[in-house]
């Protein structure tokens, strides 16, 4: 705020260490050069700034204040008249902002009569089909937080907008702008560069990289707003166009899109979303959702891309967290999930590699053994099958599986030497 100051005090900090100079400087995060506390207004209008870390730094301020009738009153126009700046994202932005902060913070008592609620519902629309990417995250917390205050009226009265923004985005718009082709060219030269004798195709390779027109935003919403709405309700409620859409999500040709639909698809689980059952077709019985969601799991377990991996693995330590549906065991589905977890507890990510262990040793509480000897022959045609897939981080596989004889016998020693 002061740039004399700022060149002052890095003439004086040179000498000292990093450590140092940050502890000196904390005040200045809080308090203006001048050593006084601003007004609060000075305050809100930080969630406007055009730097993150004013915009935390206000929203951190902000939490911490309480204010009075007539500073609510002014916070609230001050909303409503920068919610009209729709082309200058700070300001929208800083309107979703203070409204999720006064929604928490102030009882429903001193925000009715100022009908904050009801005017930035109506706005809702417009904030979470915003150009900016930022704007539209805000909107899904905003979203959390009304769902969390107002139930189940306010999440059905979301949802409809958010599974057509999912269904509509799902697919991407067949002609791109020049900048996206610009920047998926790029992507490919740079992987050729790398590696000259790479054999995928630039197809696959755009579609790996390039962006998907707001679908992660559209399934962040969903994701805040069944949080929001909490597991007590939200296991009550059947709308299995939710988990179709995330099973569409998951097995999407978009990597980041697989990784964020596989994060749905945990807070789902969290929240008891695997309480009903798929469509009856043809005279049989409904799959239960508890299998169904198991199986997308396991496909997440073999996934090419590590995030990905990270993303089911999580969704899938979840899965076994939450007690099943009435009716269900966990036997039901280790012959889906077991072999898939085992395995990764030997990837080539680190990360990855630490946590499938972890989750291993959750899951089975020293059992490890016993549980795969129970679905030995499910999990041996797992790792024959894996042995021969198109994935970097398994091709070590590959050596052993040139008859299917040599491959099984080389896993069941693995097995049995290894153990749990």
């Amino acid at each position: 705020r002061d740039t004399t100051t700022a060149r002052e005090i890095y003439r004086l900090s040179r000498p000292l260490k990093p450590v140092q100079v940050f502890v000196a400087c904390l005040p200045l995060l809080f308090f203006d050069m001048s050593g006084e506390e601003g007004s609060i207004m000075d305050t809100v209008e930080l969630l406007c700034a055009p730097k993150k870390l004013e915009r935390d730094r206000g929203e951190a301020l902000l939490k911490e204040m309480t204010f009075t009738d007539e500073e609510l009153k002014g916070m609230v126009d001050w909303i409503l008249i920068k919610a009209e700046n729709l082309p200058t994202w700070e300001d929208i932005f800083g309107a979703v902002t203070l409204s999720r902060i006064l929604l928490q913070k102030v009882p429903d008592e001193s925000l009715g009569p100022l009908r904050l609620r009801e005017e930035i519902v109506e706005r809702m629309s417009e904030f979470d089909t915003h150009y900016e990417y930022r704007v539209r995250l805000a909107a899904a917390e905003l979203m959390e937080v009304l769902c969390a205050k107002n139930g189940l009226p306010m999440f059905q009265n979301f949802l409809p907008t958010i599974k057509g923004g999912i269904e509509e985005n799902l697919e991407r718009d067949p002609l791109c702008t020049s900048q996206e082709m610009e920047a998926s060219q790029k992507e490919l030269d740079l992987a050729t560069d790398r590696n000259p004798n790479l054999s995928k195709s630039s197809l696959t390779i755009f579609h790996d990289t390039a962006g998907w027109r707001n679908l992660e935003t559209w399934m962040k919403c969903l994701e805040h707003c069944i949080t929001g709405l909490g597991s007590d309700l939200f296991k009550d409620f059947r709308d299995p166009e939710i988990l179709s859409l995330i099973f569409k999500a998951v097995n999407h040709t978009n990597r980041f899109v697989r990784e964020t639909g596989y994060e749905l698809l945990g807070t789902v689980i969290l929240n008891h979303g695997c309480h009903g059952k798929g469509v009856e077709q043809d005279g049989v019985e409904a799959v239960p959702d508890f299998v169904r969601v198991a199986e997308q799991l396991a496909f997440g377990l073999a996934d090419n891309w590590s995030r990905v991996r990270m993303a089911a693995l999580k969704a899938a330590r979840t899965f076994f967290e939450i007690p099943p549906p009435p009716g269900l065991t966990y036997e039901a589905i280790y012959g889906i999930l077991l072999p898939a977890i085992c395995l990764n507890r030997f990837y080539v990510a680190e990360g990855v590699r630490i946590f499938c262990q972890d989750t291993w040793c959750r899951i089975t509480q020293g059992r490890g053994r016993e549980m795969l000897s129970s679905i030995l022959p499910v999990t041996l045609d797992y790792y024959v099958l894996q042995s021969g897939v198109d994935n970097h981080a398994v091709s070590s596989f590959q050596s052993f599986s040139t008859r299917t004889e040599d491959a099984r016998l080389y896993i069941t020693l693995s097995v049995c030497l290894v153990g749990s």
